[in-house]
């Protein structure tokens, strides 16, 4: 019975399975594909290519604005004021009103400073007192940003006595005030002036900073890097 069964599952079994159908190899394409090496030469140019047109030449880019610095410039040395140094500036006396214009200047009482040092500035007095008395005058005025009252006065300090004690200090100022005006050429030969001789040294840096503005301000670029 069992060898039966057998022999009826193997005939089921060659009946139900089904013949593959027949598929042919894929056909040969190389003979189809030439062979074809890559070119070892550049190809010819076809046409010259137009250059692209030159850029057009820019204007000069202007100039930063000239400003000065911020913090005070350095003055001249003037000595500590005596006790109650305006006790005799209701005098008139100049030697007096300078005492107290001075001490006024230092302590930055600068308008009650003016006044004072304009008394001290009339015509009349003693030459070496006017000078002086005409220097802190146009030290005030300028920080007082009087620019232009100042820049006079510190001119004629300066060129009355270039190299005497208050000259120097006064053509140090009219350099600064000449930048504060506009006049880059004035304020370089004032710069100029007082580098080509001995310099008190808290200025000789104000100097060459206020000369290389000077020359920026005038285009003189190189000489501004030097300074």
């Amino acid at each position: 019975m069992r060898a039966l069964l057998a022999l009826a599952a193997v005939w089921l079994g060659l009946m139900g399975a089904a013949p593959r159908p027949f598929m042919p190899p894929p056909p040969d394409l190389t003979p189809l594909v030439p062979f074809v090496a890559a070119p070892l030469d550049k190809p010819p140019v076809l046409a010259d290519a137009p250059l692209p047109p030159t850029p057009v030449e820019l204007p000069p880019l202007p100039l930063a604005v000239i400003s000065v610095p911020a913090s005070d410039k350095p003055v001249a040395f003037a000595q500590p004021p005596r006790t109650l140094p305006c006790i005799g500036a209701w005098t008139g006396v100049a030697s007096e009103a300078l005492e107290c214009g001075r001490a006024r200047f230092l302590r930055g009482e600068l308008e009650e400073a003016a006044k004072a040092l304009e008394s001290a500035s009339r015509p009349g007095a003693e030459r070496d007192l006017l000078r002086e008395a005409r220097y802190w005058l146009g030290e005030t005025y300028y920080r007082l940003n009087r620019i232009g009252e100042a820049d006079w006065l510190l001119r004629q300090v300066g060129q009355e006595s270039p190299r005497q004690e208050f000259g120097v200090w006064a053509q140090h100022s009219s350099g600064w005030t000449a930048l504060r005006v506009g006049d880059a050429a004035r304020a370089r030969e004032a710069f100029t002036a007082v580098l080509s001789g001995p310099v008190p040294s808290p200025i000789d840096p104000w100097a060459r900073h206020g000369l290389a503005l000077a020359n920026y301000a005038l285009g003189r670029h190189p000489e501004a890097e030097q300074a």
